[in-house]
């Protein structure tokens, strides 16, 4: 069985959250919501970077020079 992790690290690793998905696009939805509600509050996205391999994707919010959120997703097997 193959579960899928989000870890959402914002506002300069202060404030970590970790959600476990059984499906990958329930992960990507909620990793959506995070980003809109990322963009709401900082008047926008100033750029992005994102990162896939097989078994996690990464990525990288910016609203100004500097990181201020990551969003980690891991593909794990039990």
């Amino acid at each position: 069985m193959k579960l899928y992790t989000l870890v959402y690290i914002y506002d300069r690793d202060c404030d970590v959250k970790v959600k476990t998905f059984e499906t990958k696009r329930n992960a990507l939805d909620y990793k959506n919501r995070l980003v809109v509600k990322f963009a709401e509050d900082h008047s926008g996205l100033k750029h992005y970077e994102r990162t896939i391999d097989t078994s996690k994707e990464m990525m990288y919010l910016f609203s100004g020079a500097y990181v201020d959120a990551q969003i980690h997703i891991i593909e794990t097997e039990l």
